[in-house]
């Protein structure tokens, strides 16, 4: 099949800035369509030009940036508005067999509700209204507009929140989520696991890695478990914050700060870490989350991701608020048998097994 991908925003933007990279080949789209190749399938892209990467790159597949139109008033990170592409979209929809697009609330989508909603399927991440002037615009978009513009489109979500949130609106909901996809080549299982945790994230305040190190400190104050290892993935604004805080606790011999690391680095310490932590103030779908338990590596989290209840439901990791030292004790004393529930949901996380997930919910609508 020859399956158009929409997906305008690349990367998400903290505090309105987009980030830049020399490559976008680590970001989830790319992975997913990276996916469906695997599957025989032919693949397009569609991006807004303002993530476009800082290098010229080959990706594999034809990727098409357009330019944001009335940048001002629609956010290129938030709701950007592609110039030329619903036209462009008129002109090319018959070259393919299928169009995912990202997000009910898209003005990407609306162009292709209203020029080939017989041949799409809408694949969801929000499960709340967004916050933005008080989430007016959010709620006319889903009551209003959504309902009129896109009740003949199949909707997939990518959680079950997302799921229960977007049957609120439109008819023809599947009921089966699909996560991103993750690349089962680069995120694969090791029976080696090492005496460590890892975190994954920007770090920013409402990441509250403070917090982790807190509870971390508590663990290695445990007897036996004094060498314990904490490996810090990702980079931001509290970097030398978090370091102080770090050298307070006298933590140095026990941290390790990696900065930003691609995405084989990342995944060779992930599947070599008896858990991932979490302990995030505001967060939906994480990314991180199904990248961790592919590797084989149980998660434990507060309930703030979507993905919580889910980590509860299959066993791969506890999605508890508040949690700390016990529950990062209780993972890694019983590390065997949350190890298997990862690798028992793991072809339901990879790229390969989600684009399969995509197809076949389109299928069953046509």
């Amino acid at each position: 099949m020859k399956v158009l991908l929409v997906n305008p925003i690349l990367h998400t933007a903290e505090k309105g800035i987009i980030p830049h990279y020399d490559s976008n080949d680590d970001c989830m789209i790319y992975t997913m369509a990276r996916g469906f190749i695997e599957l025989g399938h032919e693949v397009t892209l569609i991006a807004s030009e303002d993530f476009k990467a800082i290098k010229p790159e080959d990706p594999g597949f034809e990727v098409i940036y357009f330019k944001s139109r009335m940048p001002r008033v629609f956010k290129p990170h938030l709701l950007p508005w592609m110039n030329g592409f619903t036209l462009w979209l008129r002109q090319h929809h018959r070259e393919y067999d299928i169009v995912i697009t990202r997000e009910v609330f898209s003005l990407a989508s609306l162009s292709v509700a209203r020029v080939c909603p017989e041949k799409s399927v809408i694949w969801n991440e929000m499960d709340v209204y967004q916050n933005a002037f008080r989430k007016w615009p959010a709620k006319v978009w889903y009551n209003i507009i959504a309902p009129l513009y896109m009740k003949r489109m199949k909707v997939v979500g990518a959680s079950v929140s997302a799921v229960k949130f977007i049957r609120r609106f439109l008819p023809l909901v599947e009921d089966t989520p699909v996560d991103h996809g993750i690349d089962g080549g680069i995120f694969y299982p090791t029976e080696r696991k090492r005496r460590q945790f890892v975190v994954v994230s920007q770090l920013i305040p409402r990441k509250r890695i403070d917090s982790i190190i807190r509870k971390f400190k508590a663990l290695i104050c445990l007897p036996g478990y004094g060498d314990y290892m904490l490996e810090i993935i990702g980079r931001g604004d509290e970097l030398e914050n978090l370091q102080s805080l770090t050298r307070m606790l006298g933590l140095e011999s026990n941290v390790t700060f990696h900065g930003r690391l691609p995405h084989k680095e990342l995944a060779a310490i992930s599947r070599e870490s008896v858990a991932m932590l979490i302990d995030t103030e505001r967060d939906l779908n994480m990314v991180s989350i199904p990248e961790s338990i592919a590797s084989g590596t149980p998660v434990l989290t507060n309930s703030e991701p979507s993905r919580s209840a889910w980590i509860n439901l299959e066993k791969t990791g506890i999605a508890k608020d508040g949690w700390g030292a016990e529950e990062m004790k209780e993972i890694a004393d019983n590390n065997r048998t949350y190890v298997a529930n990862c690798l028992r949901v793991r072809d339901t996380l990879v790229n390969t097994g989600c684009a399969a997930m995509l197809i076949r919910a389109y299928e069953k609508s046509v």
